[in-house]
């Protein structure tokens, strides 16, 4: 007796499934529903206020990184003036 591999059964039992056939009016109501949908407009208004936002959260940034490059190099430059070296001679077995 032949013992059947479940694999052929699926594959076999898969060729006897039939196709599936929309109703002739489904095409023309899905047609109906995307034409009725209105595409939502944004106010013009609520465009200037994002540009004035976006505007603003650039400039803020833009300042904060000028304002930190110049605390930063004032105080890099007052560690280098103040500082002495740490080891004057390199020399270590002499």
């Amino acid at each position: 007796m032949k013992r059947e591999d479940p694999i052929d059964r699926i594959i076999d039992s898969a060729g006897k499934i039939q196709r599936a056939k929309p109703s002739t009016s489904l095409f023309d109501k899905i047609d109906s529903a995307l034409f009725q949908q209105e595409a939502q407009v944004i106010p013009m208004y609520w465009l200037r206020i994002a540009s004035v936002a976006a505007a603003l959260i650039i400039g803020f940034n833009i300042y904060g990184i000028v304002r930190y490059e110049r605390t930063n190099d004032s105080v890099n430059t007052s560690v280098e003036k103040d500082s002495s070296p740490l080891i004057s001679n390199y020399n270590l077995y002499d």
